[in-house]
């Protein structure tokens, strides 16, 4: 038998920096490329070996669901990778260098499955009741959010406008090792949220202020979320103009909303991305640990193609007041 899986090498042509092949002209949807991935490996293990896929995180977070792939070969070339899914192996380099060899070669590393990644839910202050805890739980295995080290995680506490970006920039997956320096005056370069400001702003995600300051302390606001989400969302290619009419008629607080969020407000409500709170939207009030878990999730599942939630989810507790 082999001591090794059998593996699916999932990957375009590119050739002068554009793709092409069959693959790529066959222009699948997530879910049919997925599908194509899970046949090989179920035929494959009818064999009775092991199966697992092999590609790229940009192959990974464009063209494919990676939470439906059991097993991954995560092919990453940089030093400290930012995907944020389980992998089993990762190939960190295409031009590595050992003794005997005169040429460059691929470097990997296979974790031992007793050590890899494998977060589990079990923060003192989340139960398994909890109303956001499948969210939670995906948002933990993925590498989104964390806790602390008193192994609690503070569902309740209220979230900063610099942390909710990091939890963006991490559910993208997207490689920040060249968002150095700073674009605001109160984000000094060097602070674990910079990167992802960065980031933030040459995507075109957030703008800052009037002033020309960020405010990564402050709490971020609810329609500041909505606005967020919603450029995140056209930042990765998702098609954000559709806006129910009637939506405008479920919003009990609706002239409290900034004219500059309202069409984002009203986006994410009708898609079922944000919920109101008791008839009204809550536009200023301030989100908590849980409830931005809950974001990460629903974002991720509507970017795929999939429903937020099966069913909304009403809190057990009451919300931080505005």
């Amino acid at each position: 038998g082999l001591d090794l899986p059998i593996v699916d090498d999932l990957e375009f042509f590119d050739r002068e920096g554009g793709f092409y092949g069959r693959l790529y002209d066959a222009h699948l949807a997530k879910q049919a490329m997925t599908n194509n991935v899970n046949a090989f490996c179920d035929e494959v293990e009818k064999l009775g070996c092991e199966a697992m896929l092999y590609s790229n995180q940009f192959m990974l977070s464009s063209y494919l669901l990676p939470q439906q792939i059991d097993r991954l070969w995560l092919a990453n070339h940089v030093e400290e990778t930012s995907y944020a899914g389980s992998y089993e192996f990762w190939q960190c380099s295409h031009t590595g260098r050992i003794p005997g060899i005169s040429y460059a070669v691929d470097l990997d590393f296979w974790f031992d499955p007793g050590t890899g990644r494998r977060p589990v839910m079990t923060f003192s202050d989340v139960a398994s009741g909890y109303w956001a805890y499948d969210d939670l739980s995906l948002a933990v295995a993925l590498g989104w959010v964390s806790g602390y080290p008193d192994n609690t995680f503070r569902p309740t506490a209220t979230l900063t406008r610099a942390d909710f970006v990091t939890l963006l920039a991490r559910l993208s997956g997207e490689d920040l090792s060249g968002c150095t320096g700073s674009m605001f005056p109160d984000v000094t370069p060097g602070k674990y949220y910079a990167p992802s400001v960065v980031w933030a702003v040459r995507v075109g995600i957030v703008s800052g202020f009037p002033d020309g300051t960020f405010r990564p302390n402050e709490n971020v606001t609810r329609q500041q979320m909505a606005h967020i989400m919603r450029l995140y969302l056209r930042h990765k290619g998702t098609d954000v103009s559709r806006i129910a009419p009637e939506i405008e008629r479920q919003i009990a607080d609706l002239d409290m909303i900034g004219k500059w969020a309202l069409d984002d407000v009203l986006f994410c409500y009708g898609e079922n991305l944000l919920q109101g709170r008791s008839g009204s939207f809550v536009p200023a009030g301030t989100a908590t640990r849980a409830e931005a878990a809950v974001v990460l999730t629903r974002l991720f599942r509507y970017e795929n193609g999939e429903d937020p939630i099966p069913v909304p989810v009403e809190p057990i507790e009451t919300p931080p007041s505005p």
